[in-house]
């Protein structure tokens, strides 16, 4: 597998999310942030959570796990398109829905079919990563009224 700087992956992950949202305009890049498990952990998850890889807030950051190999290993590289799907969400105002909830569920769902596809064309077998089951997963639970 060729090796591509941080700085390719993230433009090139931008047009690709440009024609997949139909945006007409270049999608400036985010900051990106590398952090530790404890970091990850303390911005990330509002109680006790394990494994977050990528975090993406409202604004213009996005913080990945300081493990990520993201030059070389293309499902790290999809982790990385991930986030900058929640991104371009945010920057755009993409994937809103009546509620909270339902935005959170309709947005993580985008994000996940975006790296699934973009993986399949990769040739990269989703199956021992169990991407589709938690898309699924995701798509199935109902959101409490807000």
């Amino acid at each position: 597998m060729d090796t591509v700087t941080l700085n390719e992956m993230v433009l090139t992950f931008l047009l690709y999310l440009q024609q997949a949202y139909v945006i007409d305009q270049t999608i400036p890049p985010p900051q990106l942030n590398f952090l530790s498990d404890g970091e990850m952990t303390q911005m990330a998850c509002a109680r006790e959570c394990n494994g977050v890889r990528g975090w993406t807030p409202p604004g213009n950051s996005i913080y990945l796990h300081e493990d990520l190999s993201i030059e070389k290993d293309r499902y790290d590289q999809s982790i990385l398109l991930h986030e900058l799907v929640h991104y371009v969400q945010y920057q755009y105002g993409l994937d809103v829905m009546p509620t909270e909830c339902l935005t959170w569920k309709t947005r993580e769902a985008k994000a996940y079919q975006l790296q699934i596809q973009w993986l399949h064309e990769q040739r990269v077998s989703m199956e021992k990563y169990g991407l589709h089951r938690v898309r699924q997963r995701l798509l199935g639970d109902q959101c409490l009224p807000e």
